[in-house]
């Protein structure tokens, strides 16, 4: 499915309802991104909706801070040496969920991110499975 077709079909904010999340912490947590710009697609958002960066509290940013942090070094671990770390913040900052979150991001670089936006495809199951295992080894170490 693409993502732009999965849009259209949501009613609920994606990051709202219950879903694997690969780190969870108090106030946010880092998960993979259903539609990934690249294979290794990370958010770190908060479990509370707030829409922009400012609706957060200290403690929220600096967890989501944090998990920015480990989703870069889970990103080298992987052998990537360049990411890009993106938040839209504003109604027409051109994000496509009103939830604010951090994109982490290797091998992209941030001017061609929109190009990508209608080639985007939604994870299959199988794809999902495969990015937790896959992070889930790293942080074990």
């Amino acid at each position: 499915m693409l993502y732009d077709d999965f849009l259209k079909k949501i009613k609920q904010c994606p990051f709202c309802l219950p879903q694997e999340r690969i780190i969870g912490k108090k106030l946010s947590f880092l998960t993979y991104a259903l539609a990934p710009y690249h294979k290794d697609h990370l958010l770190v958002t908060s479990k509370r909706h707030a829409e922009s960066f400012l609706d957060l509290g200290k403690k929220e940013r600096d967890e989501m801070l944090d998990l920015v942090n480990l989703a870069v070094r889970i990103l080298h671990s992987f052998g990537y040496k360049d990411c890009s770390i993106l938040g839209r913040d504003g109604n027409n900052a051109g994000k496509s969920i009103k939830h604010f979150h951090f994109h982490v991001i290797p091998k992209v670089l941030l001017g061609d991110i929109d190009n990508y936006r209608k080639e985007r495809k939604i994870l299959s199951q199988k794809d999902i499975d495969k990015t937790i295992k896959k992070i889930r080894a790293v942080i074990k170490k």
